[in-house]
């Protein structure tokens, strides 16, 4: 699957919650305790998922996380704005350093927008997208093949099949040799 460092950004296409909600999953099923944290502006997130979901904004967020970190290895965050996102951080990092992935929706002209050259701070920058397909394809299923992970630091795409091909055989033969590191 995709890599995540300490502090990571998802920017997430329109039609790409199915890819993100994939991701978090494939995570979550994988064995890291995941805790989701929406801070948009209506309490519902626009993420389908099976796993821990708080909604709280930065200013409360010291309460709120307080009752929900036990057993969490990994926090995503969804939210509306890069600008945002360090407000979250901060907050954050008051209470603990586990690793946190941020989840923002990206416009069209994202890639031009000044704010988008302002990500080194980020240790992995992916964008989610889906295969253009048909109506008619996606009221049927779409499946892993279809959706898209590029990543922006490191100038690749592939589909989540391929990574997840990749992260098991990785896995495997992590635990046939050991550790390489």
């Amino acid at each position: 699957m995709i890599e995540l460092g300490n502090k990571n950004l998802i920017f997430k296409s329109r039609s790409s919650d199915s890819v993100v909600s994939e991701i978090i999953n494939f995570f979550d099923l994988a064995g890291t305790n995941v805790l989701l944290i929406s801070g948009n502006s209506n309490s519902q997130t626009s993420i389908r998922l099976n796993i821990n979901f708080i909604h709280c904004s930065s200013s409360n967020i010291e309460t709120n996380l307080k009752d929900n970190l036990f057993r969490v290895e990994h926090l995503f965050v969804e939210v509306i704005s890069l600008y945002e996102t360090n407000k979250y951080f901060d907050e954050i990092r008051k209470l603990t350093s586990i690793p946190i992935t941020f989840i923002l929706p990206v416009s069209k002209s994202f890639r031009s927008s000044p704010s988008y050259h302002d990500i080194d701070g980020y240790d992995f920058i992916y964008l989610t997208k889906r295969k253009k397909i048909d109506s008619v394809a996606i009221l049927i299923r779409q499946t892993l093949k279809d959706y898209i992970v590029e990543d922006l630091k490191n100038n690749w795409e592939s589909n989540l099949e391929n990574l997840k091909i990749s992260y098991i055989r990785n896995k495997k033969l992590e635990d046939l040799f050991g550790d390489s590191d």
